[in-house]
């Protein structure tokens, strides 16, 4: 397992599931009535599930943008490590 990936693998879904309960918590969105297949997209699943409440629906796609700007930084060095990595193997000196 990659150490840099795993902290925001481990950070992310904590993060998400704070946010998630808070939502609950303060009544924006209501509990789940139904359980739809895996098949079904997230934001739409959430929308058909809380008895058609958008609010849920938004709350997937906030979820994943707390995800994406969890991860970004994390995906950034892993990939400037990896970068330098392939320069080395090459012969190359990498370019600041």
């Amino acid at each position: 397992m990659n150490p840099i990936l795993a902290i925001p693998f481990i950070v992310a879904p904590l993060v998400m599931t704070t946010v998630s309960y808070i939502f609950l918590k303060l009544n924006l969105i209501p509990m789940m009535v139904a359980k739809l297949p895996f098949t079904v997209l997230s934001p739409i699943a959430a929308w058909i599930s809380t008895d058609w409440t958008i609010m849920a629906a938004i709350l997937v796609i906030i979820n994943f943008v707390i995800s994406l700007v969890i991860y970004y930084p994390f995906f950034k060095v892993f990939e400037k490590q990896r970068l330098e990595r392939e320069l080395e193997a090459n012969g190359e000196t990498p370019e600041l």
